[in-house]
C-alpha cells in the first residue's frame, strides 16, 4: 500500500493504491482528516482516490491522513498516508 499521494503528478502515486484489495470485495475503504472528519469512503474502491474531498469535490490540503480499511471478514487495516503537492 501506498503511503504517500501525490495528485496531479504523473506516476504512481497520483492516485492511492492498494495492493490486493480486490482479493476482498466487501471491503471499505475510509480516509479522516486529522481531526477526525471523513473525507473519502468507498466500498469496491478502485485505486483511483486522488486526494479529493468527497463531499465537495475539492482537492484536499497537504498533510497526513488516517486510513482505516474494513476488510469486509472481521479484520481492519489501519494506518497514515501523506498528501503531497
Amino acid at each position: 500500500m501506498s503511503e504517500v499521494l501525490t495528485p496531479g503528478v504523473n506516476g504512481p502515486e497520483a492516485t492511492w493504491q492498494i495492493i490486493n484489495l480486490d482479493q476482498y470485495p466487501n471491503a471499505v475503504v475510509k480516509v479522516y482528516n486529522r481531526n477526525g472528519q471523513m473525507v473519502f469512503e468507498m466500498k469496491d474502491y478502485r485505486n483511483d482516490w486522488a486526494g479529493i474531498y468527497q463531499r465537495t469535490g475539492a482537492l484536499l490540503p497537504a498533510g497526513s491522513y488516517y486510513y482505516r480499511i474494513d476488510l469486509g471478514n472481521g479484520r481492519t487495516q489501519d494506518g497514515w498516508l501523506y498528501l503531497s503537492y
